[in-house]
């Protein structure tokens, strides 16, 4: 190839550079203290309504998301504990765009008392959409698992704040593992417990693919298991819980309604 050739495919590169250079950075902060908010997970979503891209804040309460176009968007965060916040932005064709978002701590009531009973015969997306309105944990909806790159069911949990992700001794499986509270997970598949395939040692990994997996409900300590799956979490000690959800649950009364 000729220098000139050369040349010539290098300022074509340098020029292309900026139209894919659109990103926005988001900041998340207390409402009240102004104080940065981590692990929120910030969404961008299109004209359309279509998640366009997601991430979490990291611990000065900040992401920075690349976009494919430029043009009108609406970011939003939310956070256990928080409520909503959300911004129409429109973002450059170059460069960064900031976004500031503050998020308003939601009320703590102490004088009642919460009593769960069986919610009925709801399907799995109704389970998990009310736990996401209602819970603590970490929630990832259909639209942010389908945008995922991930082989295994556990690497759909990298970058949620308190989770790593690990391989599972000489094997390929990747597994998540917690870092909060006894630092230990139980699996839970359609809202029942993961027991493992036959013969039992077979690992979640063996048996859920991740083509099948559309949700996902991650409870990285006890403290934030709701008390519905609390008894289904207790095995030989107080661990998180992650719950997959697949097609089949998703849609479905006989798996997916509340064990």
């Amino acid at each position: 190839m000729s220098i000139r050739r050369v040349l010539s495919l290098c300022a074509a590169l340098v020029a292309a550079a900026p139209c894919a250079a659109q990103a926005v950075r988001v900041t998340v902060s207390d409402a009240a203290s102004g104080a940065p908010v981590p692990g929120a997970m910030v969404r961008v979503e299109d004209a359309a309504g279509e998640l366009a891209q997601a991430g979490f804040t990291s611990g000065n309460g900040e992401v920075r998301l690349r976009l494919d176009d430029p043009g009108p968007y609406v970011v939003s965060a939310t956070r256990a504990g928080y409520g909503h916040a959300g911004e129409a932005v429109r973002v450059a064709p170059s460069g960064e765009t900031p976004v500031a978002l503050r998020l308003s701590a939601r009320p703590v009531v102490l004088d009642t008392v919460t009593v769960v009973g069986s919610t009925g015969p709801e399907v799995g997306r109704q389970t998990f959409e009310r736990r996401r309105a209602t819970g603590n944990g970490v929630y990832l909806d259909s639209a942010y698992v389908a945008r995922r790159r991930a082989t295994w069911p556990g690497d759909l949990l990298y970058s949620v704040p308190g989770i790593d992700v690990y391989a599972e001794g000489r094997t390929a499986y990747r597994r998540p593992r917690s870092r909060r509270g006894n630092r230990c997970l139980r699996y839970l598949v359609n809202g029942l417990p993961f027991y493992g395939g036959w013969p039992r040692w077979v690992a979640l990994e063996q048996t859920l693919r991740r083509s099948d997996v559309v949700a996902v409900e991650v409870y990285r300590e006890a403290s934030e298991v709701p008390p519905e799956l609390q008894r289904l979490a207790w095995t030989r000690g107080r661990c998180g819980v992650v719950v997959y959800w697949t097609k089949d649950g998703w849609h479905s009364t006989s798996r997916g309604a509340d064990p």
